[in-house]
């Protein structure tokens, strides 16, 4: 109702993803007269840490938005170091949230 389009929402590792859920549906539909099509919901971006290994997994938010990819930083990193490693920055072999969901 005020305007805002979308939230960041930080450390939802530790919060349930079903908990997550029911929060965003307590938000309103975007507003109507600002432009947005009727019905039209906050768009969610939730940063959940994954580096491999880990008990939590980001795959587990994906039914409740976009979320963080951490290891894709770690691959610009090598890839910085060694431009042919350019070529693989994302790796599923790894894990890695694919790239609608991240």
């Amino acid at each position: 109702d005020i305007g805002v389009m979308g939230f960041r929402v930080d450390a939802s590792k530790h919060m349930w993803p079903g908990d997550l859920e029911a929060i965003q549906g307590l938000t309103h539909d975007l507003n109507t007269a600002a432009g947005f099509p009727s019905g039209a919901r906050p768009f969610f971006f939730h940063e959940v840490i994954d580096q491999g290994g880990e008990p939590i997994t980001v795959q587990e938010y994906f039914g409740v938005g976009r979320t963080t990819e951490f290891r894709f930083g770690k691959k610009i990193a090598w890839g910085i170091a060694d431009f042919s490693q350019l070529g693989g920055v994302y790796d599923p072999g790894w894990g890695m949230a694919p790239s609608n969901k991240a």
